[in-house]
């Protein structure tokens, strides 16, 4: 069949499989075919032949010009969505989800994961894509709804998986945690009712990290698993493994407990500066694990900072490690520069949206978004102890 003929009824194929909301007459008119009427009769006849063998199969109807019947077209009509995908010897939609959906195991899934799966098959009928997934990618869905099965609310807060392991131990592919990191991030998304979070974010509060490293600290605390002790305070830090963070004993109260967002920062700060605080790297944002350590060493009466860019997204890494020491206040340390560059009206909406935080950070909020500027990367600021 020619091309010509065959692209265009794929096009009509794929306007009548998917389901509206009203239902809808497709109709393609002649003016709307390009080139037609073709000048050469040759490709003019075979055109005409296939949309005819298409009409016996029952699947358009071809309405011609008057006067020029079987020679001009005036439009053509779908008559049955399924028929023409009979006619091309494709997959009919409908018939395609029914296979995908019929195959996935979703015994022993949460009940949000069943909600979400049925309306990404919604969107599906409708043509639509949802939670980045459109149908070409339903050989993901298995393995998605795998991952989250296994996830459920986190891996566990003292054990991270980076992505390669996750893949490797659980799905077979080392590479495939990364391939279906979107749609993750995506599902759980909705579910936690987050927004402006990144897909590496959301995935690191599931414990699930693009590379596992050792946490970085400088401070007066004694680390243990119950079978090894490992002081912190070596200058000018030390890279520690979570497992060691299940027992935090303080050698002495520490000055001030300060988070640093970046690494160049915080090499920076721990080279510099030699004192009795305690300082930890939290690796961009911090996952799961890094969290459930943050807890503990905050568990002295010393002051509690952090120092990040003033983004939403340094701002978001504060909120995030307030929310894991409530009734401890973190304070925002080298954040509140008078200078720096002007926020764009999205990210005064995102920093408008993280409010509340805690009483200092609320205020010094409420005056950059009045401001409109103060955008800065901490790499710039030059490192300076909080007390």
């Amino acid at each position: 069949m020619p091309d010509r003929a065959l692209t265009l009824l794929r096009d009509l194929l794929n306007k009548g499989q998917v389901t509206h909301d009203r239902r809808r007459d497709i109709t393609l008119p002649a003016t709307r075919i390009e080139g037609y009427p073709f000048e050469d009769a040759e490709t003019s006849k075979a055109f005409h032949a296939t949309l005819i063998l298409a009409q016996r199969a029952g699947a358009i109807n071809i309405e011609w010009r008057r006067h020029y019947e079987n020679e001009e077209l005036l439009r053509i009509r779908l008559l049955h969505a399924n028929k023409l995908a009979a006619f091309l010897k494709t997959d009919y939609l409908p018939d395609k989800l029914d296979r995908i959906f019929s195959r996935l195991d979703l015994s022993g899934t949460p009940a949000w994961l069943n909600e979400s799966v049925d309306h990404l098959r919604d969107q599906w009928i409708k043509g639509k894509t949802a939670f980045g997934l459109s149908v070409e990618d339903a050989d993901k869905l298995p393995d998605i709804i795998k991952a989250v099965s296994l996830l459920k609310e986190g891996l566990p807060q003292t054990e991270p998986l980076d992505y390669r392991q996750f893949g490797a131990r659980y799905l077979g592919n080392s590479k495939r945690t990364k391939e279906i990191a979107h749609a993750l991030a995506a599902l759980y998304q909705q579910h936690w009712r987050l927004s402006g979070w990144r897909d590496q974010d959301i995935l690191a509060q599931l414990n699930l990290i693009v590379l596992h490293h050792p946490i970085l600290i400088r401070g007066p605390v004694m680390l243990s698993d119950g079978e090894q002790q490992l002081r912190a305070d070596i200058y000018p830090c030390i890279g520690v493994p979570v497992k060691l963070f299940a027992h935090v004993e303080f050698i002495k109260t520490p000055t001030y407990v300060l988070s640093i967002e970046n690494l160049s920062s915080f090499n920076e700060f721990t080279r510099s500066i030699r004192d009795d605080g305690l300082i930890i790297y939290t690796g961009g944002f911090p996952d799961s694990a890094l969290q459930n350590a943050y807890q503990k060493l905050v568990g002295s009466d010393a002051p509690v900072f952090h120092w990040g860019d003033t983004d939403p997204h340094g701002f978001m890494i504060l909120k995030t490690l307030q929310n894991n020491i409530a009734p401890h206040t973190v304070q925002p340390h080298l954040m509140d520069l008078p200078d720096g560059q002007s926020y764009t009206p999205s990210q005064i909406k995102s920093l408008q949206k993280l409010k509340p935080v805690n009483a200092p950070v609320d205020a010094l909020l409420d005056e950059l978004i009045v401001r409109g500027y103060g955008c800065v990367e901490q790499e710039t600021v030059q490192a300076r102890a909080p007390v």
